[in-house]
């Protein structure tokens, strides 16, 4: 009977599993908050999807998506003013984060083609650092230093060379020239220059980054240069 009951549980965590690799990651929901004393369910449930989820590639964006709803109750747990829970909550966060890089890093040394798993990595750490720099205004001194070890997990974590040798090659053959510019702390090299955010920080919150300069009238969209859209 209680094999019976486990194994009805370990199904049902399964299919969460399945939603979980299904969200988009600016629609996070972060269920059961972490000052609740029911918290614990909730990251034993994590635990239980994240060991069934199978795949390196969909072990990264798992790790990627816990990352996300760390974030999310990190800003919770500012907005109602509990700095200790999230702290420990942001701390959660770079390790979800980290592990999310690391599959990456493994995936990439096999020789595994990861350019939209680094995009989109990039693209979730750009809205972070927005969330995380806000936050950086708020909070007590107390509150900061924590803030500025996550920013400064992100802004080394996303730069991956073998994904940056691909695009250089990409932004060469499509007649551009490779230069730096000052973009956000986030922004892995060769970002897309076709959207506005990955250069758009303000100076104390930009590093000087690798770009492909595509010339008047056209930008480089992560790909190839292409022509600049009139609308």
């Amino acid at each position: 009977m209680k094999k019976l009951f486990f194994s009805l549980i370990v199904v049902s965590f399964l299919i969460g599993a399945v939603s979980v690799l299904a969200q988009e990651n600016n629609a996070t929901s972060t269920g059961i908050d972490p000052d609740s004393p029911f918290y614990f369910l909730k990251t034993w449930k994590e635990q239980i999807q994240t060991f069934f989820t199978f795949g390196e590639e969909n072990k990264a964006k798992q790790f990627l998506h816990l990352a996300d709803v760390r974030l999310a109750e990190y800003q919770k747990m500012i907005e109602k003013g509990k700095t200790e829970i999230a702290q420990k909550t942001l701390d959660k966060y770079e390790k979800q984060l980290s592990h999310a890089i690391q599959k990456i890093e493994e995936l990439q040394n096999k020789g595994v083609d990861v350019e939209d798993l680094s995009e989109k990595l990039s693209t979730t750490t750009l809205k972070h650092v927005d969330v995380l720099q806000e936050n950086l205004l708020k909070v007590p001194e107390s509150g900061k230093e924590g803030i500025k070890k996550a920013l400064d997990a992100i802004r080394k974590g996303v730069r991956t060379k073998k994904t940056d040798v691909t695009k250089e090659q990409a932004c060469l053959k499509s007649e551009g020239t490779v230069s730096t510019s000052s973009c956000c702390e986030s922004a892995a090299d060769f970002p897309n220059l076709c959207l506005i955010g990955a250069c758009g920080c303000s100076l104390e919150n930009s590093t000087t980054t690798t770009v492909c300069n595509c010339g008047e009238g056209k930008c480089f969209n992560g790909e190839e240069c292409v022509e600049i859209s009139a609308e």
